[in-house]
């Protein structure tokens, strides 16, 4: 992962308590967005710090893990900043959040932003999401050449992870 800008000191704190500061950290910026006031840039380092306690906690604390794929999940949905919300939806895949797959399809359908839409569609290619269709669909609909050729890639990883997968117990086409 990138250069990792600790201002507060919190990679120094136990997983929990860095975890709840940062989140905190992440909301008090939030708050004053609505006024136009919020520093993206903050609730963007809060993320990060929250990425790399997810990648901590991932074996070993399931239940923080979770909280920050639903944390994330709903940054994904809700941030007013495009570069916050790609973050957590490529952030969402990177880490294997699977059980935020609802929030990553949302958002390739929904979003305003193209870069947002890539990300979450990206997200989903990088959960080995397998609903075909579902990038079939973006595809057709979907206004930005960039979140379609994402889509594309989905599509041929899809199949080719079949036919591996096929190849693997011996049930390839050419059998």
């Amino acid at each position: 992962m990138a250069d990792l800008y600790d201002e507060w000191r919190l990679l120094n704190l136990e997983a929990r308590t860095r975890f709840e500061i940062a989140k905190k950290k992440y909301f008090d910026e939030l708050e004053p967005a609505d006024e136009g006031k919020g520093d993206e840039s903050v609730r963007y380092d809060c993320l990060l710090v929250i990425q790399r306690t997810a990648e901590e906690v991932r074996d070993t604390d399931p239940k923080l893990f979770d909280e920050i794929g639903e944390l994330f999940g709903s940054i994904l949905l809700t941030d007013p900043s495009g570069f916050v919300r790609h973050e957590a939806a490529f952030q969402l895949g990177y880490l294997d959040m699977y059980k935020q797959k609802d929030a990553l399809k949302k958002a390739a359908i929904y979003d305003n932003n193209d870069i947002v839409r890539h990300e979450a569609v990206e997200g989903l290619g990088l959960l080995r999401y397998d609903d075909v269709g579902f990038f079939e669909w973006v595809i057709e609909n979907d206004s930005s050449a960039g979140v379609k050729e994402t889509a594309v890639i989905f599509v041929k990883r899809v199949s080719r992870l079949e036919k591996a997968n096929l190849d693997e117990v011996g049930l390839s086409a050419t059998s």
